[in-house]
């Protein structure tokens, strides 16, 4: 009768002497912690690092940011370098030169080259989703800076004026004129 497969790794004395350890590690090692976040600071994404086999469960790395200071801060990091990993690899993708496709005439021939239009694009998404991502992990870095400027007529600065006025000085027409242009200015907002 032929052997299982389980029954040829227990029946070795070597391999049967060896606690086997089952499922994904969760322990917290510093090596292991090195290789996760080595793996992110590359470019990966804690989802795509977690899916390795050699790797803990997602849950675990998270449980492990929360209690682990010096691990968080590790892995703070690593985000911080996978963000500059996307951007240069936005402009290798960038730089390359793009696929082209012939151009031919009525017998065949080729007679100019033209770029691959779905080629393009999918470049053109590739740069996009990267920069768009390291925006988000380091937007000091590689956000867009946004700036709000206020300013007067031509640029100018604005001038602020303040008006003192004694209301009851005025006469009943100018009180009423005043009353009014100030209700029609509350109604417009």
């Amino acid at each position: 009768m032929p052997r299982k497969k389980k029954d040829l790794v227990t029946d070795s004395p070597e391999i049967a002497a060896e606690p086997r350890s089952v499922g994904r590690p969760s322990k917290y090692t510093g090596k292991l912690a090195d290789e996760i976040c080595t793996r992110i600071a590359l470019g990966n994404s804690l989802r795509k690092v977690c899916r390795a086999d050699d790797m803990p469960d997602i849950t675990t790395i998270i449980r492990w940011t929360r209690e682990n200071k010096e691990f968080c801060q590790q892995y703070d990091r690593a985000c911080v370098d996978r963000g500059n990993h996307l951007a240069e690899e936005a402009l290798e993708i960038a730089d390359q030169t793009p696929e082209t496709e012939p151009v031919r005439d009525k017998e065949g021939n080729i007679i100019d080259m033209r770029l691959h239009s779905a080629y393009v694009s999918w470049q053109k998404n590739r740069v996009d989703a990267r920069r768009w991502y390291a925006s988000k992990l380091s937007p000091k870095r590689f956000g867009d800076k946004v700036q709000t400027e206020v300013s007067g007529v031509d640029g100018s600065a604005i001038k602020v004026e303040t008006v003192a006025l004694d209301v009851a000085s005025l006469s009943p027409e100018s009180r009423a004129a005043l009353r009014a242009a100030l209700v029609e200015a509350k109604s417009k907002g």
